[in-house]
């Protein structure tokens, strides 16, 4: 039996962090990224940063895009 879980992003405005370019500008990634999906779903059950439970460092994804939005240069001001 596959078990699978299912979650719609939607919204107007999302950023999906790639590597920085250059100082404070980092390309936003047209679709959710591995780690940015493990930290919601981690945040979700309660988990702080960084205390990913084995179980969920081994999930596989798939990503289904419906509509393609305008990628933007996403600008930090403070770093983590």
């Amino acid at each position: 039996m596959t078990e699978a879980l299912y979650i719609r992003l939607a919204g107007p405005l999302q950023s999906w962090a790639g590597p920085a370019i250059t100082g404070n500008f980092v390309r936003t990634e047209p679709r959710p990224t591995r780690s940015g999906l493990v930290g919601l779903l981690a945040g979700a059950c309660g988990y702080g940063r960084g205390e990913y439970p084995e179980w969920l460092t081994q999930l596989h994804f798939q990503i289904r895009e419906d509509n393609r939005g305008t990628l933007v240069d996403d600008f930090h001001t403070i770093n983590p």
